[in-house]
């Protein structure tokens, strides 16, 4: 089922607690069933007091719940023939869709000529961690902030990444709840007593101090601390939570000399220290103004930071950029040197007529093997399909997307930069792309078979040439109950499908792990406004 549909069925879940549900049976019109059992994933027993949610798809076509008996069984009857969704959930426990993988579910078809489904959904009970933050006294550590990071595969790739964030209370402690079991770390970012002195502007705080030295007993500061109390990123160690664990995972924070950063006077500055490949931390700094009309003083614990800069002009023009920067000594960031170290982007988007694209198109530069929203750039597309971006881009490779409900990015075109497929590798300067967007698309259905019976829960790809410099032209499904699937509209080309038992646990993204795969693909050519029909071998 595609992950449109599921968003849906998700949010239609949720909404069935809060309002009244309208049955899906029809006792005089229909004879068909679902049923199943609930049960702990751990031990296998069946959880009483779970409740089971079923819902037509597409869209609210009504809703139905029911708690489990005592054998943990569920059963739906009266139903019309169509296709279903299904979800359990129990306190305690991890809600599960039936089939969940990424955001994709099965879904459930009962009719004519097919067995009413007996179905098994197994629930996870939810870990936690909790933990106290002291400082150098052994005092605790009041808005201290925790960042908690997970190891997960993800649209074919596995990285860690950011899950979530919380504050440690007056007592210096943190919580983080419902968790499923998985690998994790731990990061805390903090302020030391004379921060309470200032005001926070984004990851800074302003402190109403006069140039000059500061008091020795203020010139400190707590530099990012990685469990176990590692303040350096590469001893970061992870750790493992189990299904239904209760963990407890403490810091002693050790503050340090900071280092004396000096910045131009108009500049706001962030500090982030790279953790993963794809996920900064926000480090702690402390901005003294200035009675100079040129420079102002921050400090930063010492340590490898991506440093971003917002550098604004007189006449109120601002622009926004970033370095790697190793701080081991007190040092001066000129303002000269980060502006000719910035990066515009300019250009325009032109449809197969010739016209300009629809206002309200937006341009999304996205950090190649990233899946990572927050390192994503959004542009607007402007009046006359003009792209105009001063914000600055950090450099790297990046993959060129095209947010627009009813066109696809066809072709790219670049100037000042390299570019391979829609993949364009920045490096600072200023870059000229245009872009060519199509509405000619084409859709690909089908059924994935095993031994000629159809399979349910396979993962089924459908890749463009070069799909590695073109990523944002794959699509994905899972099969349904009866294996049929139903992929997003492509842009007309040619294409290879394949369906995957264990894709959902393969980094198919990767060249050297899909490629013994792409042997036995079914070539397909899509062509606009057609609908191509398919079958797929299980691999």
């Amino acid at each position: 089922m595609s992950k449109q549909l599921t968003m849906l069925v998700v949010v239609l879940f949720f909404a069935m607690v809060a309002v009244a549900q309208r049955p899906l049976s029809n006792p005089q019109k229909a004879t068909f069933r679902i049923s199943g059992k609930v049960t702990n994933a751990e031990d296998g027993q069946p959880l009483l007091n779970a409740e089971v949610y079923l819902a037509r798809l597409p869209g609210p076509k009504g809703q139905e719940s029911q708690l489990v008996d005592s054998e943990g069984r569920f059963s739906f009857s009266g139903l019309s023939a169509g296709k279903y969704a299904l979800l359990a959930g129990k306190k305690g426990f991890l809600a599960q869709p039936f089939g969940a993988h990424e955001g994709y579910v099965i879904g459930i078809f009962v009719g004519p000529g097919l067995a009413d489904p007996d179905l098994s959904l197994k629930l996870q009970p939810a870990g936690s961690i909790t933990g106290v933050v002291r400082g150098d006294d052994g005092a605790p550590v009041q808005g201290a902030k925790i960042s908690l990071f997970c190891d997960q595969l993800l649209q074919g790739l596995r990285r860690t990444f950011l899950a979530m964030d919380t504050s440690t209370d007056g007592r210096g402690i943190y919580r983080f709840s419902h968790l499923p079991a998985g690998k994790y770390y731990l990061a805390v970012s903090a302020k030391t007593d004379f921060f309470s002195l200032g005001r926070v502007i984004g990851s800074s705080v302003l402190l109403s101090h006069p140039w000059g030295p500061l008091p020795p007993d203020l010139d400190d500061v707590y530099p990012v601390t990685f469990f176990p109390n590692a303040t350096k990123a590469e001893a970061k160690q992870s750790f493992l939570l189990n299904a239904g664990q209760r963990l407890h995972a403490d810091f002693n924070l050790q503050s340090v000399p900071a280092m004396h950063i000096k910045i131009p006077a108009h500049a706001m500055p962030e500090f982030k220290m790279r953790a993963f490949q794809d996920e900064d931390i926000d480090a702690d700094s402390l901005l003294i103004p200035s009675d100079s009309q040129e420079w102002r003083m921050v400090l930063v614990a010492p340590g490898r930071y991506a440093t971003a800069m917002e550098l604004c002009s007189d006449d109120g023009s601002c622009v926004t950029d970033s370095k790697q920067m190793d701080l081991s000594a007190d040092t001066t960031i000129d303002q000269k040197a980060m502006v000719e170290d910035h990066t515009e982007v300019h250009g325009t988007v032109v449809t197969d007529d010739g016209g300009p694209a629809a206002r309200g198109s937006v341009l999304v530069l996205t950090p190649q093997r990233s899946i990572t929203m927050s390192k994503q750039i959004f542009i607007p597309i402007g009046d006359g399909g003009k792209i105009e971006w001063s914000g600055g881009i950090p450099r790297k490779r990046y993959a060129v997307e095209f947010h627009n409900p009813d066109r696809f990015l066809k072709s790219i075109a670049v100037e000042g930069a390299k570019f391979q497929g829609s993949t364009i590798d920045v490096r600072g300067g200023s870059i000229h792309i245009s872009l060519a967007v199509t509405d000619k698309a084409g859709q690909v259905r089908g059924k994935v078979l095993q031994a000629g019976a159809p399979v349910a829960g396979a993962m089924v790809l459908l890749l463009p040439e070069d799909y590695q410099n073109n990523l944002q032209l794959v699509r994905r499904d899972e099969s349904d109950s009866d294996g049929t699937f139903g992929l997003q509209p492509a842009p007309a080309g040619k294409y290879l499908a394949i369906a995957l038992q264990n894709g959902w646990d393969l980094e198919w993204a990767r060249p050297e792990v899909i490629k013994p795969y792409l042997a036995k693909a079914k070539s397909v050519s899509i062509a606009a406004g057609a609908t191509t029909e398919i079958i797929l071998e299980l691999q």
